[in-house]
């Protein structure tokens, strides 16, 4: 149930802001970005991937995003978690 989700989205697209054009809107898809990438950061063992002949754990949250033919990179994120939170 995303109902939550909506409303609390909802209520961050009203803000002056976002208004005032200082701040983009935020979609459902960011949403869900800034999820993942706070729960990366609170089970960093996900945030990893096998190299050879160990797991390599990493320090940043990198999330890829690719639509319309165009990847957004979203690098560290903490710019666009301050900016939605």
């Amino acid at each position: 149930d995303m109902a939550r989700v909506v409303e609390w989205r909802s209520k961050m697209n009203e803000e002056k802001a976002v208004k005032d054009g200082t701040l983009p809107k935020a979609s459902i898809n960011d949403i869900v970005v800034l999820a993942v990438a706070k729960a990366l950061k609170q089970h960093p063992q996900v945030n990893s991937s096998w190299q050879e002949d160990h797991i390599k754990q990493f320090a940043n949250v990198d999330i890829s995003i690719a639509g319309n033919n165009i990847i957004t990179i979203k690098k560290n994120l903490r710019n666009f978690i301050l900016s939605i939170n």
